[in-house]
This record gives C-alpha cells, sequence and structure tokens, in this order.
C-alpha cells in the first residue's frame, strides 16, 4: 500500500510540473510571435520612412535645380548641386533643352516606383522602365520638369 501512495504521490507531484511547463512553453511562443510581428512592424515602418524621404530628398533637387539654373537648363552640373544625393539609388540630372530637364534614378524598389508614378512633384511626365510599369524589384524612372 505504501508502494502505491508513494506512486500517486510522486505522480501528482510531476502533473502540476508539467503543465507549467507546458505553460510556460505556450507562454515564450507567443512571446516570440509578437517578437516577430513587432520586427515586421519595425520594418514596414522603415519602408515608409525610406519612401517619405525619397520623396522628400526629390523635392529639394527639383527646388534646388528650379531655382539656381531658371530655365537655362542646359548648364545644369551636378556639383554646382548642395544637394547631398537620393540614398540607396544612382541618380542623375540630365539638360534636355533650356526649358527641361530630367532626373534618371536608377534602383528604386517597387513600392518607391509607385510613389514616383503618382507624381506628387507635378513633373511633366515619367517614364518607368522605358515605357513599362512599376514590375521590377529594381525599376528604372526618369522625371522630366
Amino acid at each position: 500500500m505504501k508502494k502505491y501512495l508513494y506512486c500517486l504521490a510522486v505522480l501528482l507531484s510531476i502533473n502540476p510540473a508539467q503543465a507549467q511547463m507546458n505553460e510556460m512553453m505556450g507562454v515564450l511562443g507567443v512571446g516570440a510571435t509578437l517578437d516577430a510581428n513587432a520586427y515586421k512592424s519595425v520594418g514596414t515602418m522603415n519602408s515608409a520612412l525610406g519612401r517619405m524621404q525619397l520623396q522628400q530628398d526629390i523635392g529639394f533637387l527639383v527646388t534646388e535645380i528650379q531655382s539656381k539654373f531658371m530655365q537655362n537648363y542646359l548648364d545644369i552640373d551636378v556639383s554646382l548641386l548642395s544637394f547631398n544625393g537620393l540614398h540607396g539609388v544612382n541618380w542623375n540630372v540630365v539638360p534636355v533643352s533650356t526649358a527641361e530637364f530630367y532626373i534618371d534614378i536608377q534602383n528604386i524598389d517597387t513600392g518607391s516606383c509607385f510613389l514616383i508614378k503618382g507624381n506628387p512633384w507635378g513633373a511633366k511626365r515619367i517614364e518607368i522602365n522605358d515605357g513599362q510599369d512599376c514590375q521590377n524589384s529594381n525599376n528604372s524612372v526618369k522625371l522630366y520638369f
């Protein structure tokens, strides 16, 4: 009888420990899922911030060119600009005529390409991937002003 009581006592003492262990593993799993979602949210926020900075930088570039070279865009020289550059992309300013220039931007991700396609700067026209759409992870855009 003592053996049975001893075995029963051991089994009863193991059960709560097992339940606590299972509960703790569940808590850790939920915590890890919440952390993973938080990291995804931070990544999404960083992407949105990068797009807003790109939009702001292009606005600064256009404003500086239009004010510095006032309707004589054939004299545009990027080295004369105080603009720091577009981060993470290759860009250049190309004069077309005395009244027109374009900003050539390479290596634009799809989200930023759609932002540019919305034309928040009032460009005369926009060429994306030589007449295509924002379908690549590495897009090419020309903004004509």
